[in-house]
């Protein structure tokens, strides 16, 4: 049986959804407010989404052997902990750019967000582990769609009018940066998305994957 909607709340559902749910509602809190939390965090939003299209790519690699009953719980954790440091000292050159260590922190909250069902390091049952690799298959499904939309649609600035724009100081070019409110509606659209399926798809109680 695949999965379904609805069912009985479980801490996995709530585990799963809270991360996506937060970080949706950042990126909300500075498209109505930019400065909402401080001066720089339009910036943060862009590393935010630099740095989950790496996580995705992260989790096709993960999937296969994260999900494998044959995998040892060790050389999973091992594993899942290796290709994460990987991710993390690629974040190095956003260090260096950005000339602050807080990069390191949006790394691993994202990793945490994609990987916390997998984290127990236990062979996950047949159905759960289904499901997970389809909300892995979404979030890039989302991402690329979300791009798409947010670049072409005509969308609200909300806070973020020209001269306030003009104030962030954002370096380099690009649509993100040209037009932050694109970037801040693409991070509620796609981490809102995220959290909903998270919450709304139920993990059935079936035998280990295999």
């Amino acid at each position: 049986m695949g999965s379904s909607l609805g069912g009985t709340v479980t801490w996995q559902r709530i585990a799963g959804a809270v991360p996506d749910a937060l970080t949706a509602g950042y990126f909300l809190a500075l498209w109505l407010q930019p400065d909402i939390f401080g001066a720089g965090h339009v910036e943060t939003a862009l590393l935010i989404m630099l740095v989950e299209f790496l996580t995705v790519h992260a989790s096709g690699m993960l999937g296969g052997i994260a999900l494998d009953p044959k995998t040892s719980r060790r050389r999973r954790i091992g594993f899942i902990a290796g290709v994460g440091l990987f991710y993390l000292a690629f974040t190095g050159m956003f260090v260096v750019i950005f000339r602050q260590w807080w990069p390191l922190l949006v790394v691993g909250w994202l990793l945490l967000a994609k990987f916390i069902g997998v984290l127990p390091g236990r062979a996950m049952p047949k159905g759960e582990a289904a499901v997970q690799m389809q909300l892995w298959a979404l979030s890039a499904a989302l991402y690329v769609g979300g791009v798409l939309l947010t670049s072409l649609l005509p969308l609200p600035r909300l806070g973020l009018q020209p001269d306030v724009v003009a104030s962030l100081g954002l370096t380099g070019s690009g649509l993100w940066v040209e037009s932050p409110h694109r970037l801040l509606a693409f991070g509620v659209l796609y981490f809102g998305a995220l959290a909903a399926a998270k919450w709304m798809l139920r993990r059935p109680s079936q035998r280990p994957y295999g």
